[in-house]
Order: structure tokens, then C-alpha cells, then sequence
């Protein structure tokens, strides 16, 4: 199998996904992996990006379970090929975050997000749009969980705020 026609086959599968022709999408992204992992080996990049791509298209579809079950062989590959501190890795990781954080796993969640922000800052720096966006992620569940925890109490807004500045940085050391 050659894998310029695995590229196009993922491609189709992204374009489907992004006109959310799931079903036609999951087959292209299934035709590819069996493809890059005859071709190029469980652990290649381009492997392990069609696997975290098949945990989002299974999270849209809400089978989380199997979601969950990609994320984690994405993340084990790249473990295990040395590259944790990747992009396409930071994304699974990320991704991984978004999946436990609609699960209601708070702390599987914050886990996640306080992994993707300490790589993406390394790899990318601090300023980069998805070392951000991995914040505001972070920043976003620490709301919830302030607000949560602070739900009947009549605490005045500074206060919450640089409450939840101090709590994320610490989150973050």
C-alpha cells in the first residue's frame, strides 16, 4: 500500500468528518489505519494521528468508550516511540482531556489539560494559539470547579478571581 493514497484516504476521512459524514468518514479513517499500520508500523506518526482522529470522530459520534479506547492507543504509541512531547501527541492528550471533562471526570481532567499546557508550553511556548487554548481549556474547568465548590456562597468576584489565578498557577507548577 502506498502512503500518498493513505494521506488522500485520511484526507477524505477529515473532509467527511468536517461535513459530518461520520459514517462514510469512520470507513476512510478505518481503510487508512489498517493501512499505515500494514505500511508504515503501529507506532509512525501518521499511524497514531489517524488513531487520535478516529477518537474524535467516535467522541462526536458519542461512543465515548471507544473514544476513550483510541485516545489512550494513541497516546501509549506515543509513549512508546519517544514522543510525548509532540504536537500531534499534545493534541491526543488534550483531546483525551475534552472526552473526560464531558464525562464528568474532573480530576482525569484537569490531569490532562495540566499535561498539555506544561508540553505545549515547552514544545511551543506560552504565547502559541494552542498552548492557549489549552489554558482557556484549564481555565474554563477550574470555573466550573470554583463555582461548584463556591455555589451558595456570597463571595465577592475579585476575590474568586484571583482565587482561581492562584489556583491555576499552582496547577501549573
Amino acid at each position: 500500500i502506498i502512503p500518498d493514497r493513505l494521506d488522500g484516504a485520511s484526507c477524505i476521512a477529515q473532509l467527511l468528518t468536517r461535513q459530518i459524514q461520520l459514517t462514510a468518514a469512520e470507513q476512510f479513517y478505518l481503510r487508512a489505519l489498517a493501512g499505515y499500520e500494514q505500511a508504515l508500523g503501529p507506532e509512525h506518526t501518521s499511524t497514531l494521528q489517524t488513531v487520535n482522529n478516529l477518537g474524535a470522530l467516535y467522541a462526536a459520534q458519542g461512543k465515548l468508550a471507544q473514544a476513550e479506547q483510541f485516545y489512550l492507543r494513541a497516546l501509549a504509541g506515543y509513549e512508546q516511540a519517544l514522543q510525548l512531547e509532540t504536537i500531534p501527541a499534545l493534541k491526543t492528550v488534550r483531546n483525551l482531556g475534552l472526552l473526560c471533562r464531558d464525562q464528568g471526570q474532573t480530576e482525569k481532567t484537569a490531569k490532562m489539560f495540566q499535561r498539555a499546557v506544561l508540553g505545549c508550553e515547552k514544545v511551543l511556548g506560552p504565547d502559541h494559539p494552542h498552548t492557549l487554548a489549552v489554558v482557556n481549556d484549564l481555565t474554563k474547568l477550574m470555573v466550573v470547579v470554583e463555582g461548584n465548590e463556591t455555589e451558595g456562597q456570597n463571595a465577592d468576584n475579585s476575590h474568586n478571581s484571583s482565587r482561581r489565578r492562584g489556583r491555576l498557577k499552582s496547577l501549573l507548577r
